[in-house]
């Protein structure tokens, strides 16, 4: 919190005053994260630019740190229940993607959550499974072929 409030260039009092506790501003930075994340996929979304191969390259981006972060607020256990609204912004601009090609809305929404699903495992669990990401290509190819 020093090194924060150091480079805000306001006293660790006033960091502790607005945010409460440590964990309290990674959640802030975590929703902040999410807010951004979203906010750049829909834009590109929007513009109906994108093939699925690069919506996927884009939540990559878009996701990497974050997903990191909740991985870190999860082991501090931190109740997931603070971020999910994060999720919930990333996913729905993700089913956007799937509108846009036409898919069914109640389907798009499910295809959103199973991308952002995939990208969490492919951040967090490839490392640990010792899986490659060609692996994970099959999955994505399925959703690919909807």
């Amino acid at each position: 919190m020093a090194d924060i409030a150091g480079e805000a260039d306001v006293s660790q009092y006033y960091i502790y005053r607005f945010f409460g506790t440590r964990l309290d501003l990674l959640v802030e930075v975590s929703d902040l994260l999410a807010s951004q994340a979203s906010e750049a996929l829909h834009k590109d979304i929007s513009e109906n630019t994108l093939n699925f191969d690069q919506l996927v390259e884009r939540c990559r981006s878009a996701c990497s740190l974050r997903i990191g972060l909740l991985q870190y607020l999860a082991s501090e256990k931190v109740a997931e229940s603070r971020f999910q609204e994060g999720n919930r912004e990333i996913y729905t601009c993700i089913s956007q993607f799937f509108n846009n090609s036409g898919v069914l809305p109640a389907r798009a929404l499910s295809y959103g959550v199973v991308v952002l699903a995939f990208i969490h495992a492919e951040i967090s669990l490839l490392p640990t499974l010792d899986l490659q990401l060609e692996e994970l290509a099959d999955l994505f190819a399925l959703l690919d072929a909807r």
